[in-house]
């Protein structure tokens, strides 16, 4: 069933019918205080991160952590997550803080650059009743921008924040010399707005909250908020990576 891994068991047939029969196999989790405490130790280690990070204030390019920041004081329980593959995604493990059990959609282990447009939309037609976030990067978003289309198309109120730093990080990271990874991007809010949507661009002097309140405002259509980052930044390590 998948070149990325092999199968023990194969089951095939209606997804619904196979997840609520799985489910029902499924033992409760076993009383004990190991998430309380690992939910501490996590907390006290972003902290730490936020307390030791530099701050640098640059008119073109904001902080991917300040605006995390920003966008965790907006989420509640009407909103789905959905994060794509790529550096942004350590930034979004680290800083989101999602309080009200919140669905949160990603392709995990498959490394699916891309897969959050497409996911978002998915996620917004199966639970119209709430707003889907989905946060990616400028490489990712590129590889699907296209499908904004199906989104105004059928008018749907995702909100699409693309992480854009003009690099393919992760895939840099990974070489030892650098190549090919540099993007070429195109104007993302005018790119949406080609296509019908809204958008909004998040640099070093955007008052972010507005940009925030109006993305999730009550609307029939898309929103895209372009988040102008510096390319020379990283994610901080957390200290299991460090050790």
């Amino acid at each position: 069933m998948s070149y990325e891994y092999a199968a023990d068991i194969t089951v095939i047939g209606d997804v619904a019918d196979i997840a609520s029969r799985i489910a029902g196999r499924i033992p409760p989790p076993p009383k004990s205080d190991l998430i309380k405490s690992l939910s501490a130790s996590r907390l006290e280690t972003m902290t730490g991160i936020l307390e030791s990070m530099p701050v640098d204030h640059h008119p073109r390019y904001t902080n991917s952590l300040d605006f995390l920041l920003q966008l965790n004081a907006h989420l509640n329980e009407q909103h789905n997550i959905v994060v794509d593959t790529g550096s942004h995604a350590l930034w979004v493990s680290l800083f989101l803080r999602l309080r009200h059990r919140q669905r949160y959609v990603v392709s995990s282990r498959l490394g699916t650059m891309g897969f959050s447009l497409p996911a978002a939309i998915a996620v917004q037609l199966a639970d119209p009743a709430k707003k889907t976030i989905a946060i990616c990067g400028d490489g990712g978003f590129a590889m699907v921008g296209m499908e904004l289309s199906t989104a105004v198309q059928n008018r749907l109120p995702v909100v699409i924040i693309v992480i854009n730093n003009g690099v393919l990080q992760n895939v840099m990271a990974q070489q030892v010399v650098p190549f090919g990874t540099t993007l070429q991007n195109p104007d993302f809010v005018a790119f949406a707005k080609a296509f019908g949507a809204e958008g909004e661009v998040v640099d070093g002097e955007t008052d972010v909250v507005g940009v925030l309140e109006r993305a999730l405002a009550h609307r029939e259509g898309p929103f895209l908020i372009d988040v102008k980052v510096s390319p020379a930044l990283l994610a901080p390590l957390n200290k299991w990576e460090v050790a």
